[in-house]
């Protein structure tokens, strides 16, 4: 993505806009500071003049003319100070697990709302959820580890440590810190971008399902959407009235490369309170089954693919999946009744009308 301003590093004290600490190495929560002053400043067409330094008459010289964050032991918007070292300073997020601030969230905490409106074109009433949101994915992690609470349970590459990675090693005799952090800076903007971007698209998403559960008959199982909607599995969670009768979510994907065709989901509905964490799961003797032995077993002919844990399955055409969903449904219900096994139940007894049969193969 291209951006209208860009990231630089101040030639002298009085052109610097932005303060923050030197040394040999930066910090994430550092560079996702100026990741996010550099999404604010954008609509103005404004660089970024990054000055490092830990000089405290500088410091106190730009108090006021420029931000000055993650140095300077003071933390007032009004004097544009966003640091978090002061011994005072015990500031936490509001909601659990209650993380403390750090100078990247103190950032995101006095911009992100100008930078959602400005930048994003952000609707009033979604704006606080995505404030929220965009803190939990890539932000409060940040602040999290730099106020020395690291979260040993994943093994895997955090946003902190991704960061980091653009630091010099102690054998790359030509890399400066300084020029390191402009330009990891410079492309680690396209994850705060992308945050927002996800973030903003998922509260639509919920926006836009709640509205659609408020039209739903009590009694629906199945809801359908004609594409992939995203935060679909939350706006019905939070929507337990609406969607209490609900098992099952089926939506068209988007088509596959190699055959140009659509292809249809199903996909079970999340609810930690029951034993599975789902409301219903597919019947278990489907699990796991290849494409043949999948419509062979439900005598779908459209059934393509379903996973081996019972949550997620494919379907090659709306009514297919809706068909799929349905038996499902009639499946489990019997097997909770003790009838799973009833030697009447047939293919052909699987369908509910007409329209469905041509649908039904004969096995």
């Amino acid at each position: 993505m291209r951006y209208s301003n860009t990231i630089r590093l101040a030639l002298n004290e009085k052109e610097a806009n932005l303060v923050t600490h030197g040394g040999r190495k930066y910090h994430a929560d550092d560079l996702m500071g100026c990741v996010i002053m550099a999404a604010y400043l954008e609509p103005n067409h404004e660089d970024v003049v990054l000055l490092r330094t830990r000089d405290r008459d500088i410091i106190e010289r730009k108090r006021g003319h420029a931000v000055i964050y993650d140095v300077g032991y003071q933390y007032d918007p009004t004097y544009l100070s966003f640091d978090h070292h002061q011994s005072e300073f015990n500031m936490r997020r509001t909601r659990l697990p209650y993380i403390k601030y750090a100078s990247a969230g103190l950032l995101w905490l006095e911009y992100g709302r100008e930078i959602l409106r400005n930048n994003y074109e952000c609707p009033e009433d979604l704006l606080e959820e995505v404030m929220n949101s965009v803190d939990r994915l890539c932000i409060e992690g940040i602040d999290m580890v730099d106020n020395g609470k690291h979260n040993y349970s994943y093994s895997t590459l955090t946003v902190s440590g991704l960061l980091a990675m653009g630091n010099p090693l102690w054998d790359e005799v030509d890399a400066f810190s300084d020029e390191c952090f402009v330009e990891t800076a410079n492309w680690a903007r396209w994850i705060l971008d992308r945050a927002i971007m996800i973030c903003l698209s998922i509260a639509r998403g919920r926006k836009l399902v709640g509205e659609l559960l408020q039209d739903t008959d009590a009694e629906t199982e199945i809801m359908v959407f004609d594409q992939f909607i995203g935060g679909w599995e939350s706006a019905i969670a939070r929507s337990p009235e609406e969607s209490s009768n609900l098992k099952f979510v089926v939506y068209k994907d988007q088509k596959q490369r190699r055959t140009d065709k659509d292809m249809w989901t199903i996909e079970a509905i999340v609810d930690r309170s029951k034993p599975t964490g789902y409301r219903m799961l597919f019947p278990e003797n489907w699990w796991g089954l290849n494409e043949r032995r999948f419509k062979k077993e439900t005598g779908i002919k459209d059934a393509a693919y379903i996973n081996k844990a019972g949550t997620l399955a494919t379907a090659r055409s709306e009514e297919g999946a809706i068909l799929l969903a349905n038996l499902a449904i009639k499946l489990r219900k019997m097997e909770s009744m003790d009838v799973y096994d009833s030697p009447e139940i047939t293919a052909n007894e699987r369908v509910q009308d007409d329209h469905s049969r041509d649908m039904i193969m004969t096995v």
